[in-house]
């Protein structure tokens, strides 16, 4: 949130300027044409939600970020897939745009594992399970930053993806 300062009959005034970062997740069939929009806090913890509930062919949504640029095809030049899995309360992120990335936790993991968007599975790197807390965290962070690589998370590149 920035703050411009401005000038009132000789007083000094501080206004601030709000700005709503907007970005789009799809997860059911439902939202090919009409995404759900994510601005705050509250939708993000509706979508995760939503997803610990969907089951396991309804456990990964797409999110772009409204903030950043479409290529010249019209397309987001990026994508965040986010997944959790309800049985032993993880999730798991990628980040797509010059590369690919992969949650990382090194200190655990059930190998290679799967997440599904509308029935359409998606295989994840062993280790790339993390917390639901730091699911949360990480998706809230690529809402506020405007689409970039959240940093709270620690990343790694697939070498098969």
């Amino acid at each position: 949130m920035a703050q411009r300062k401005g000038r009132l009959g000789g007083l000094d005034l501080w206004r601030r300027e709000v700005t709503t970062r907007k970005v789009q997740a799809y997860y059911r069939r439902e939202h090919g044409d009409n995404p759900v929009l994510l601005q705050g806090p509250s939708d993000v913890d509706a979508l995760i939600d939503a997803l610990l509930a969907g089951g396991p062919s309804e456990n990964l949504a797409s999110l772009h970020s409204m903030e950043r640029p479409l290529m010249p095809a019209g397309v987001p030049d990026h994508e965040l897939l986010v997944g959790v899995d309800a049985g032993p309360q993880v999730g798991v992120l990628a980040f797509m745009d010059d590369g690919n990335y992969a949650s990382l936790d090194p200190s655990k993991g059930r190998g290679e594992v799967s997440y599904s968007i509308m029935g359409n599975a998606t295989e994840f790197p062993e280790n790339s399970e993390i917390s639901i807390a730091l699911v949360r965290q990480a998706v809230n962070e690529f809402l506020s930053s405007g689409g970039q690589r959240p940093t709270c998370v620690q990343w790694q590149e697939p070498e098969l993806w």
